[in-house]
């Protein structure tokens, strides 16, 4: 589920990556899965855009930037769907 991605807040891909890094830094796997994680989040927003679900485009672009706060990406989608 897509969704799982960046939320909920603890219980997603995102923060499980996270949390795999900190035990161990070296993983090389999911430092890769988290570096795609942006990129999957942007098209599943640009998805619903194009369905005409603004509002959770929105909500998954504002969950996306809570893990990614520096994606230049999201932060345009952002701006672009409020």
């Amino acid at each position: 589920d897509i969704e799982r991605l960046v939320s909920p807040p603890v219980s997603n891909a995102a923060y499980g990556l996270q949390e795999v890094l900190k035990i161990d830094p070296c993983n090389e796997r999911a430092r890769q899965q988290l570096n795609e994680l942006p990129a999957r989040v942007l098209a599943q927003i640009q998805a619903r855009r194009a369905e005409g679900q603004t509002a959770a485009a929105l909500a998954l672009a504002r969950a996306g930037l809570g893990f990614f706060p520096d994606d230049t990406e999201l932060q345009r989608m952002q701006q672009e769907l409020e």
